[in-house]
């Protein structure tokens, strides 16, 4: 039922038809599309039926009702002169569509956020959403915060090397406050199943020299990610 909401949550959220998202993002279900959309359809008959709304009800609703009532439109753009959004690389389809439409009326829309460090694509999140603001918004004034207080130089090396690669960006340089650490280690596997012994011996390592394991953390991309880890860690009893 999880992956489901999942599935039908990320159609929702970024305005796209159920066999694309099927297709391109939960391929490995593609064959269980038909049986997805009728449970679709039979809790959206379900939610109308009690007069409840889910989560994702309430912003593609509430954009439903701004795109097709003008005076509920124009009470809310009245309303709101500026607006500020944080972490906005973060934001879905629907989401951007909503703040475009609030500020269509003043045009003061203040976005923060990093097109380098968008890590929610897996619910609907769109970089783009920051790379197109300009496009979007004439007379965009853009402010490059490009001092860093959080990593050391080590760190801001490796990562303005990777975000120098991307195809779209806007150009930036990361420079640090802090002093100088630990260099980052990277480790070449050959698949999932290989990088989770990678880690797991690892630990056992880290375990052996004194470090506590509380002290270990292991962060992941994705949370399905972590599926070969954690049995990995299950069979060493870690």
């Amino acid at each position: 039922p999880d992956l489901m909401c999942d599935i039908l949550s990320m159609s929702l959220n970024t305005g796209l038809q159920l066999g694309q998202v099927m297709e391109e993002r939960y391929y490995y279900f593609d064959s269980l599309t038909d049986e997805i959309a009728l449970a679709h359809a039979a809790y959206a008959r379900r939610k109308r039926a009690n007069g409840v709304m889910d989560f994702d009800d309430l912003l593609t609703q509430w954009l439903r009702l701004l795109r097709e009532n003008s005076e509920t439109r124009e009470s809310f753009q009245a309303r709101f002169q500026f607006i500020l959004v944080d972490e906005y690389q973060d934001t879905n389809q629907v989401q951007c569509e909503l703040i475009d439409l609030l500020g269509g009326r003043h045009h003061n829309i203040m976005a923060v956020g990093d097109d380098s460090q968008s890590i929610y694509s897996w619910r609907g999140a769109n970089f783009r959403n920051v790379l197109e603001f300009p496009d979007r918004h004439n007379g965009t004034q853009v402010f490059k915060i490009e001092t860093n207080y959080r990593s050391t130089p080590e760190i801001l090396d490796c990562a303005n090397a990777v975000i120098a690669a991307n195809t779209q960006q806007f150009k930036k340089v990361l420079a640090p406050v802090r002093d100088s650490g630990m260099k980052p280690a990277l480790v070449s596997c050959n698949d999932a199943n290989q990088q989770a012994e990678f880690i797991a011996q690892r630990v056992l390592e880290l375990r052996d020299e004194g470090m506590p394991m509380e002290g270990i953390a292991v962060l992941y991309r994705s949370h399905f990610h972590a599926l070969e880890l954690q049995l990995e860690f299950t069979r060493r009893n870690i």
